[in-house]
């Protein structure tokens, strides 16, 4: 039988040092009092729900995260966020002790209610594309042949980083100059990467 969130909540809790327990206790609370509505949950630890993931925060040996789901999507008005940049839609806040938490609790309140509003607005989660930077050698194969080149440059950054990334995960410069080959013969033939497997 699944036990109820919140009672996995509190063993969770109980189960941590001082420190921690500390940070995480106050947390919950803040949480709580920034949306009485928001649902309890356990999904890879406490986990708030509102119209979608709102936050949950997890307690290690010396700091606690508090972490926003979509934080990619918030205006960090405080410029709390502080790891987790590198994700496409997720923003973090570390706590090291529980003097800097209280510090920040209004604040804390702040990005809770805005993380709430953000879900009820129909937030849509949009994941970033990289810029495609053709290496040097992929370019100068391409030139090479007009027509391929001319395509290459006409796809999104999404399928030419599949080309790109296929030459640039080869190990051995004889592999790379064959992969290097086989973009320039895929392009010549005006076609992506993986059409074969799409059809």
């Amino acid at each position: 039988m699944t036990k109820d969130p919140s009672t996995e909540i509190d063993n969770y809790i109980n189960a941590l040092p001082d420190f921690s327990k500390a940070l995480c206790t106050r947390l919950r609370a803040l949480i709580k009092k920034a949306a009485p509505g928001i649902t309890e949950d356990w999904k890879w630890g406490p986990h708030y729900n509102s119209n979608g993931m709102v936050c949950g925060f997890g307690g290690f040996k010396k700091h606690v995260v508090l972490h926003f789901f979509n934080g990619s999507g918030m205006s960090d008005s405080h410029k709390l966020f502080n790891s987790g940049k590198d994700n496409d839609y997720g923003r973090s806040i570390k706590f090291n002790d529980i003097t800097e938490l209280k510090e920040k609790e209004k604040f804390i309140i702040e990005y809770v209610r805005e993380s709430v509003a953000l879900n009820k607005s129909g937030f849509k989660r949009t994941k970033k594309e990289k810029d495609a930077i053709c290496p040097e050698d992929l370019y100068k194969a391409l030139r090479k042949k007009p027509l391929a080149l001319k395509f290459f440059e006409s796809l999104a950054n999404g399928y030419k980083n599949e080309f790109i990334e296929l030459v640039e995960a080869a190990k051995r410069q004889e592999t790379r100059e064959q992969r290097v080959e086989k973009v320039v013969t895929l392009c010549g033939a005006q076609t992506k990467l993986n059409d074969k497997y799409k059809k």
